[in-house]
């Protein structure tokens, strides 16, 4: 009889529990967790690509970004609560506990979706619910940019003995992915997925990771393994735009020493502009092109590109990178400061103020054209301090030769503007053409010069001339607002009126005459004399620009020693011989600091650099005599934090253990008081009413100093005594 309800209680026992699985499992958990994948496909698809930077792996969350799925999430939290307060029992508790936590992280709630995950990862009895709480834990750090907690999450799961789920590795692989990616270290980006790629079973993600870690490879210059991966997305049958970036890519992924390969790849890309499908894509085909001919070495064809690019763009962001290219190249390549500002002030007004190089670019735009000024400055001074020494023969010989080059170089301008208003409708100033095709290209009505012009003939013949403004077509306004207007343009068209000059006189109209050329060279040394402080003021301050903002230690090094050879007597010689020292102190610069060091000393001993300089070396023995106080304390700070996070994590037995070890360690430190209050917050967590607890609060409110932990005790000795009423 006994046997027999045993049994039965068993049986009823299993009944009781798999009803409880059951019901939790295909009801509200089925509910909230197929309502979840929606929303997690949702934000994948919004997520608003730049295909000129390397993807990120995961959208950014914050309060704002889980707004427009405030409601879905709102329901995932509602379901999944209800087996937690109805099934309490159920096997789906804590995989509904993390539904919960994910859509609180989803909604921007990071505290209360901390505190899910830790109450997972502290009661679960279950270690793959605790390893995904742990994992979705280190993405909430991640997304806070708490660097400390994400990569020690990193670290406890990858000691962990139970093996981690396939889930939850490609999760763990993939958050690791995304802090990289975050950080902008493309390696570790790229290892991170390779490792996430065999558990990630959902397509778009698949693509997306294929995607990256091709990207990466390529700018690596891992032309194989570019080719590889590129390979498998194209066969993955990803979006069509992703389909024609990797075919772009696949095609510029050569090996550029192989003739055959670079000549490959320029018929792919003359292939794809002449294709129909590729139309809305040619801004991105010309950008691609910029850069495959710069890896070529063919700056002209690469900024040609680059034009076309720009002058074919509708997205903000293309024409943003493209600008940057053209500053970058004018900046490194060529040298041209004034074109590399320009263009670096066209990417700063064309980018988002949200953008992550936004401040950046703003600030090299501004610090160029600074620079400019003052290399034009020392420029032009070093032309005519050239012209000073040479006799009256040598100088007309240099100025005609110079005349003679400007007025080539505007002969030169024509042409090209002629050509490409015929035949090459997008075809940029002073570039020679990339990949040049037998068609004519684009046929838009405002890439035909002759077309505007006779269209804008036409027009005025109807209408008059009428400025740009809105409801143009109004009579009245026309009649009111024009009037005058008409009247002079009717005067202006009028041939007998008109000058009988022709275009082509003027053409030269901007270069100066050898005359006016002439008057400009110093005829006295006191002249030169000027000329040289002038332009020795221009080498101080493009050498210090070289080396504070530019970072190119050696041009800025070079500068200043040019300015201590025109004048070795000027008030700031002190300053620059300081600035030298620095220079050669960093590891680029390839000279030792003492040479300028010892000079700033001796003859200039009174001087505040000298005193900066003495003030400096004492700091540096200062602090080689503290060392070893600055490894201890170091080493109590690592400790101290270690601690820290096993209590924050919940595990307080070995944060217990942790806290003791450092009172014996670090008698004296200064975080005494906290210790002791973390290690009785410690034994609470292991024990809520523990008695050992109330005895140490105790003591500690009637030896501790600091009144803010004093209180804390109080509260905390005050809870325990409530607790154990009856």
């Amino acid at each position: 009889m006994r046997t027999f309800i045993a049994i039965y209680l068993l049986l009823l026992f299993q009944a009781c529990q798999l009803y409880h699985d059951t019901t939790s499992r295909f009801n509200a958990h089925f509910l909230a967790q197929e309502k979840m994948k929606e929303v997690e496909a949702a934000m994948l698809s919004a997520i608003s690509d730049d295909y000129t930077q390397i993807l990120q792996v995961f959208p950014r969350i914050d309060s704002a970004s889980g707004v427009a799925h405030q409601s879905a999430l709102e329901y995932v939290i509602e379901k999944a609560s209800l087996p937690i307060k109805l099934h309490e029992r159920s096997k789906w508790v804590d995989d509904c506990y993390l539904l919960i936590g994910k859509a609180r992280l989803y909604l921007g709630d990071f505290r209360n979706a901390a505190n899910t995950f830790k109450y997972i990862n502290t009661k679960s009895t279950d270690p793959n619910a605790r390893h995904a709480a742990l994992v979705w834990l280190q993405r909430l750090f991640i997304e806070q940019g708490n660097d400390k907690d994400a990569l020690y999450v990193a670290e406890y799961l990858s000691k962990e003995d139970y093996p981690v789920s396939n889930a939850n590795a490609r999760d763990f692989y993939l958050n690791m992915a995304h802090y990289y990616r975050l950080k902008q270290d493309l390696p570790r980006t790229a290892a991170y997925l390779e490792k996430s790629l065999p558990y990630i079973v959902n397509k778009e993600m698949r693509i997306r990771a294929l995607f990256i870690v091709a990207q990466i490879s390529q700018q690596l210059g891992q032309i194989q393994k570019a080719h590889q991966y590129y390979s498998q997305l194209i066969r993955h049958n990803p979006p069509y735009e992703m389909l024609f970036l990797a075919q772009l890519h696949l095609a510029s992924a050569v090996d550029f020493n192989d003739a055959t390969a670079v000549e490959k790849a320029q018929k792919s890309f003359r292939s794809m502009l002449k294709d129909p499908k590729n139309a809305e894509y040619a801004t991105r085909i010309w950008y691609e092109a910029g850069n495959f001919e710069l890896q070529c070495g063919n700056i002209e064809k690469a900024i040609s590109a680059w034009q076309r690019s720009i002058a074919s763009a509708t997205q903000p962001q293309q024409k943003a990178a493209a600008y940057l290219q053209l500053a970058q190249a004018y900046y490194e390549q060529l040298q041209d400061y004034e074109k590399a500002s320009s263009y670096y002030d066209s990417a700063a007004q064309t980018l988002s103020p949200s953008a992550s190089n936004y401040e950046l670019v703003k600030k090299r735009s501004e610090i160029l054209k600074e620079f400019a000024a003052k290399r034009r400055q020392v420029e032009q001074a070093e032309r005519l301090l050239k012209l000073y020494g040479m006799n009256q023969e040598q100088r007309h010989q240099f100025l005609q030769k110079e005349i003679q080059e400007e007025k080539a170089a505007i002969d030169k301008q024509l042409k090209e503007n002629s050509t490409a208003s015929a035949n090459k409708p997008i075809a940029p100033k002073n570039t020679s053409e990339p990949f040049p095709t037998q068609s004519g290209g684009s046929t838009w009505y405002f890439y035909n010069a002759q077309t505007v012009a006779n269209g804008k003939t036409a027009f005025v013949r109807t209408w008059g001339n009428i400025p740009l403004a809105d409801y143009w077509r109004l009579s009245d306004k026309v009649r009111d607002a024009l009037a005058d207007d008409l009247n002079s343009y009717s005067a202006a068209s009028n041939p007998k009126d008109n000058s009988t000059a022709s275009p082509q006189a003027d053409k030269y109209a901007s270069v100066q005459s050898i005359e006016s050329r002439l008057a400009e060279i110093p005829s006295t040394e006191a002249e030169a004399e000027q000329l040289k402080q002038k332009m020795a003021e221009g080498l101080y301050h493009t050498g210090k620009m070289y080396f504070q903002f530019l970072d190119e230690p050696q041009k800025a090094r070079a500068d200043l020693l040019r300015f201590l050879e025109l004048a070795p007597t000027h008030p700031k010689v002190p300053e620059v011989l300081y600035t030298l020292a620095r220079i050669c102190d960093t590891e680029t610069a390839r000279c030792q600091p003492e040479e300028y060091t010892q000079l700033l000393l001796e003859k200039y001993p009174q001087s505040a650099y000298a005193q900066l300089l003495r003030k400096d070396k004492a700091q540096d023995a200062t602090a080689s005599n503290s060392q070893a106080a600055i490894q201890v304390s170091t080493a109590l700070l690592k400790d101290y934090a270690a601690a820290y996070e096993l209590y924050q994590t919940g595990y307080y037995q070995q944060a217990l253990e942790a806290f003791s070890a450092i009172e014996k360690q670090y008698a004296d430190n200064p975080f005494g008081e906290q210790v002791s209050m973390l290690k009785i917050l410690s034994q609470l967590g292991l024990a809520p009413n523990s008695s050992q607890a109330v005895s140490q609060l105790e003591a500690f409110i009637s030896t501790a100093r600091q009144n803010e932990l004093i209180e804390m005790a109080k509260t905390l000795l005050q809870k325990i005594q409530e607790n154990k009423q009856p």
